[in-house]
């Protein structure tokens, strides 16, 4: 089984990071559902998105490379990894503010745990997404 790495902020800050051994589709249908229960239809919009992301790393525990590899492309390249991941994102309190302005104040980002180099990537583009706007 592979490990999922589950990211919820608000606001601006991670309030919840958690890893989870299971299958990805079905904890993003999970969290989808949770998401689901806190959305309010009246003033949010409910939008899940699924984008693949090509990153790499120097290094990968090979157990996680042989769980990974079903949801994943993995290629070894004098000992750096390229890795193409599903990574999810599920916005449940949004709001626009101007005509091209969106404001993201919870989410969830769903993806594959590889390191935690990645880990704190994806940390810190969740509190990127959900900061406050400036000004």
């Amino acid at each position: 089984m592979a490990k999922i790495l589950i990211i919820r902020a608000e606001e601006g800050k991670i309030v919840e990071s958690r890893v989870e051994e299971g299958e990805l589709y079905s904890i993003v249908k999970t969290i989808l559902s949770s998401a689901g229960g806190e959305w309010n239809p009246v003033e949010s919009d409910f939008i899940a998105l699924r984008e693949v992301r090509v990153v790499e790393v120097n290094s990968v525990d090979p157990d996680t490379i042989e769980a990974i590899k079903k949801y994943s492309l993995v290629e070894e390249n004098r000992g750096k990894f390229k890795i193409t991941i599903p990574v999810y994102t599920i916005s449940f309190d949004n709001r626009m503010i101007s005509e091209d302005s969106y404001i993201e104040n919870k989410i969830y980002i769903v993806t594959l745990y590889v390191n935690d180099e990645l880990k704190d990537l994806f940390e810190a583009e969740a509190v990127e997404i959900t900061a406050p706007p400036k000004g």
